[in-house]
């Protein structure tokens, strides 16, 4: 290209090369990234002595990198362009004409019928499309593979995953009753599908497994655990319980670990502070790892060991747990209800511990 002037940068990247070549005289050389899986880089020859930018440089589209001259292999001020695509040379005419032909006045970007891509004009920019279309500029580079914010004119941007496509989804998620997933719109987040069907951000990534924040439209997410109860499947959580997360006690002492209280201690057991203190002489309620705590009142050397084989002991209206029970499988081996098991308990949680008496 001939003439005389500023060279400025087709387009925004980094600088990888800038120095002087026997041939090229003194020459820049800037990477723009990978668009539609192709790395495209341009180079500017036979500048002036004292470019403008330096190895490393990220410029911007527009941005003086150096002054036409004529150094190197040249007979006359001019500059030797190029367009490389995955390191071969190409027509830059094919970039420069799609600059030059964009659609006059453009502002927005054109987006096909389809909504699933869309083709970039002059003036377009990731951000402006991501937001024009629903999107972070995160999930529109991943959705592209882009390793960069650069883009060019007449490239064709994915704006959704393939096969997501569902025309006329509710911006907000509903759940109906008995509902256990919800399809994801178009500006919906995490946050905004747990708010609507009250669960957490952190429930709802559990339940779908997900280790990140990211979620795209037509993407399917449960929004409530379906487990099965006997023969028959439903949404909802039956009355089941986990064991205790604190450790086996044995002959009625406990070793404090990592994180317990004397609340979580005395709860995890059934008794109360007042009584765990009581039981082992402590004055506050600090205590340290590795201690031993007593867990009931030291009344006789003697200690009698529930049976494991025998059948669940039951005197009146009282049951002893056993391993594996459950306060489900306890309310329906003695007909009541589970409601009217924990009342009669004043209980607080589902959790019941080996060796305890429940009334009934």
């Amino acid at each position: 290209i001939a003439g005389s002037g500023t060279i400025s940068a087709a387009q925004t990247g980094v600088v990888e090369v800038a120095t002087y070549h026997y041939s090229y005289g003194n020459y820049v050389v800037i990477n723009h990234g990978k668009i539609n899986g192709v790395t495209i880089k341009t180079l500017y020859a036979h500048m002036q002595s004292g470019l403008s930018v330096s190895v490393g440089q990220t410029v911007s589209q527009g941005q003086k990198i150096g002054v036409m001259g004529t150094t190197g292999s040249s007979t006359g001020v001019h500059l030797h362009f190029e367009v490389q695509e995955n390191g071969a040379v190409v027509n830059p005419m094919n970039y420069i004409n799609g600059i030059t032909t964009g659609t006059p006045g453009a502002t927005t970007p054109t987006t096909p019928s389809n909504g699933n891509s869309v083709v970039v004009v002059s003036g377009d920019t990731l951000w402006k499309i991501a937001n024009a279309n629903g999107l972070t500029v995160a999930e529109l580079k991943k959705l592209n593979n882009l390793t960069s914010d650069a883009i060019m004119t007449g490239q064709v941007l994915i704006l959704k995953s393939a096969g997501t496509d569902t025309p006329n989804k509710p911006s907000t998620p509903t759940v109906t009753p008995g509902t256990t997933s919800i399809t994801v719109a178009s500006g919906d987040t995490l946050w905004k599908i747990a708010n609507a069907n009250g669960l957490s951000v952190a429930e709802l990534k559990t339940l779908n497994n997900l280790s990140s924040d990211y979620i795209y439209p037509g993407q399917s997410l449960k929004v409530t655990k379906s487990v099965t109860n006997g023969n028959n499947s439903t949404g909802v959580t039956p009355p089941t319980v986990t064991k205790p997360s604190v450790p086996t006690v044995v002959n009625k002492m406990y070793t404090v670990q990592k994180g317990d209280t004397l609340y979580k201690i005395a709860s995890d057991n059934g008794v109360s502070v007042a009584e765990l203190k009581a039981w082992n002489n402590l004055n506050t309620d600090i205590i340290f790892v590795n201690q031993s705590l007593k867990l009931a009142a030291t009344t006789s050397s003697t200690q009698t060991t529930a049976p494991t084989t025998s059948a669940p002991e039951a005197s009146g209206n009282t049951y002893t747990v056993q391993k594996g029970d459950t306060l489900y499988s306890i309310a329906k081996k003695k007909g009541v209800s589970l409601a009217a098991l924990i009342e009669a308990n004043d209980m607080t949680s589902n959790v019941i511990y080996v060796g305890q008496v429940i009334t009934f």
